[in-house]
């Protein structure tokens, strides 16, 4: 198995349905995951030995309205000894636009 597989798989197994989906489109693999869980996921990530993804490389988030939830809030991290990308997408409803900061993970 691949790295992002070995992810997408550790994901799944410690997190169960918290993990809403993982999707890979032209190369790159994103989990979506609940908010309610977006912090531990973040942390899970960077501290497991076996996944090391221990550099947020980028934040950013996109407004989708009218859809809903209309917040996509976007984690690109990477593992450095490779280089390996990973997404962590959250969806936000817009009648509750906050997340967790991960100031205190990266």
């Amino acid at each position: 198995m691949t790295h992002i597989e070995n992810t997408a798989a550790a994901l799944k197994e410690k997190f169960g349905e918290a993990i809403e989906q993982v999707v890979e489109f032209r190369g790159e693999t994103t989990a979506w995951v609940r908010k309610d869980v977006l912090i531990e996921v973040l942390r899970f990530l960077k501290e497991s030995p076996d996944l090391r993804y221990t550099f947020l490389a980028d934040l950013t988030a996109y407004d989708g309205w009218p859809e809903e939830p209309r917040f996509k809030v976007i984690y690109q991290l990477r593992e450095m000894t490779g280089p390996v990308n990973f997404r962590v997408t959250c969806a936000v409803h817009g009648d509750d636009a906050e997340l967790p900061t991960a100031t205190g993970v990266y």
